[in-house]
């Protein structure tokens, strides 16, 4: 995440992923970058 958020500051992002992300370090993590998710159950 850190790789990203430095390689292109001003880009909104999305992640996309499945049940295995749903956990609070994943939901902390996003909200500390500003970032938005899906996550499908």
């Amino acid at each position: 995440m850190e790789k990203i958020a430095e390689a292109f500051p001003r880009l909104p992002i999305c992640l996309c992923g499945d049940s295995l992300y749903a956990c609070a370090g994943f939901f902390g993590r996003c909200r500390e970058m500003g970032w938005r998710y899906i996550l499908r159950y």
